[in-house]
């Protein structure tokens, strides 16, 4: 499973003028510092946790269907899922339709499930 940021933070928890008033700070030389600073530690919290701090988007990779056809989603919260893609042994990504899965947040962690039947026939997926 590998799990990679689409579209990253619009914005930090914290602001550089934030930080600068509470380090009392005199300069502003420090600014792009700070805000490199700002940007690991909510980056290490983050990885620490699995949590996102920020809103962002991800997407998850599988080299195969998990077990009973459940996906455990790596980061948390999760507030929605834009689209299952299922690619078949010719390397051809089919969209599942939204009808054929559903995200159950309340677990820990999300997990989304894979009706059965839905995407493409496993005899395309398994090379049966």
């Amino acid at each position: 499973m590998t799990s990679v940021v689409v579209t990253p933070p619009a914005l930090e928890p914290v602001t550089v003028a934030e930080m600068h008033n509470q380090l009392r700070l005199a300069g502003a030389q420090e600014e792009d510092l700070l805000s490199g600073f700002i940007q690991a530690a909510r980056q290490q919290i983050e990885r620490e946790t699995r949590r996102a701090l920020i809103r962002q988007s991800w997407r998850l990779y599988l080299e195969a269907w998990p077990m009973g056809r459940i996906v455990s989603l790596p980061i948390a919260p999760v507030l929605s899922v834009d689209e299952v893609t299922v690619y078949d042994l010719d390397g051809d990504g089919h969209v599942l339709d939204p009808s054929e899965y559903t995200l159950d947040r309340s677990s820990n962690p999300a997990r989304i499930r894979i009706g059965l039947g839905a995407g493409v026939p496993s005899a395309s997926l398994l090379g049966v």
